[in-house]
This record gives C-alpha cells, structure tokens and sequence, in this order.
C-alpha cells in the first residue's frame, strides 16, 4: 500500500519552507492550529482518478461554521476541500462541469462524528472518492456513501492548506481555522477499501 502523501511533524520538522509564516505548534509531534491563521502549506500537482485522504484529529471546538481540514487553493473541476462543520458532520466538496462553461461545487456529508464530551478524544477520519461515489470514514468505519456524478473527471489537489481556508477565499471574514490537533495526514491516489482503511486505523490507533 503506497502512501502518495504524508504530514507529519517529522517531515515538515526538517523543511520549514513548506510552512506559512504563521505559528503551527508541534505537541507530542502532533500540529497545533491554536491560533487564527495557523495553517500548513502542501502542494501535490499530480492528478488523479481516485482519493483517499485519512488524518487523526483531536478536536478542541467546532465555533466557526466552517472548520478546515483540506482546503485546495482553486476551484476547478477536480478540485477538492474537506472540512468539520458546526453542526459535528464531515463536510466534502468537488468541482464539477455541469456545461462547457460552468462549474458546480458539490457538497457530501457525513452523519455527525463528534460532539463536545469529545474534546481530549483522538478519532481518525477518512473520505474516500471513486469512480463513482464519495465515502465517509470515523476510526475505520464507514459511515456513509454518496454517489458523485464527476463522470471520469481528474482530481487535483494542487497547492493547498490544511488546517485553514487560503485567506484569499475568506471573503465572509469569519475565521475557517480548525481549532485542536492533527496528526498522520496520509493521502493515497486511489480509494481504499473497507478493510485497508480498519487495518491502517488499527495500527495507528493513539486514543
């Protein structure tokens, strides 16, 4: 099983370039968004048909209607974000075609994954995108599945952040920062199964 991509504080530990000027803490090797505008940048140009992205969150507050995990710099066809929403649910979007000039951004949600009596709680969340649906993940889980309609379209991360919405997109001026923990942010360039995602949650469990 091949990871396409991996953040963790030992990768970004060493290449301080990859990170914005603004403060990410480092506790127990695990990145800190504390503050409003803490954020990691990533950039991975490579397209693909298929995505999974997995990362282990520790979740502080969910106060700002929008808080991020993956949010992608672009928004062209293929172009994904991932975010928690204030209402406890998963939250993924894509850009889709629907004519030769227009695009539409379409949204999938997940059944709420978290809740206040969770704060000190570390938990493992998962999306997954096929040739056909969009598949939400809660420690190796599955929660739901949703048809996509892409129809054969790439998927390109491209330069993104994770933890934050890129400032330009903060048109509301409401702030879109994840407030608490990630960790093992892996991205993989095709949807893993059921079973891989519960083995790779079973040997990377640090609750």
């Amino acid at each position: 099983m091949e990871v396409f991509f991996e953040a963790l504080f030992l990768l970004f530990s060493d290449h301080s370039n990859l990170l914005s000027n603004d403060t990410v803490n480092f506790p127990n090797h695990a990145f800190s968004f504390e503050n409003e505008n803490s954020r990691i940048l990533i950039d991975l140009p490579e397209k693909m048909k298929e995505l999974t992205m997995m990362c282990w969150v520790q979740i502080h507050s969910l106060g700002s209607p929008v808080n991020t995990l993956l949010q992608s710099h672009n928004n062209r066809v293929g172009y994904p974000s991932w975010f928690l929403m204030q209402d406890e649910k998963m939250w993924f979007n894509l850009e889709r075609p629907i004519d030769n000039l227009n695009l539409k951004e379409v949204s999938f949600s997940s059944p709420p994954i978290w809740n206040r009596g969770m704060r000190e709680v570390w938990m493992q969340l998962t999306v997954t995108v096929d040739e056909k649906n969009v598949s939400f993940f809660k420690n190796g889980r599955e929660l739901s599945v949703m048809a996509h309609g892409l129809q054969g379209q790439d998927i390109l991360i491209g330069l993104a952040e994770l933890g934050n919405c890129f400032k330009q997109a903060r048109t509301s001026g409401v702030s879109h920062s994840l407030h608490g923990l990630m960790d093992e942010y892996l991205v993989f360039n095709r949807a893993l199964s059921k079973v891989e995602i519960q083995e790779i949650y079973e040997q990377g469990n640090i609750e």
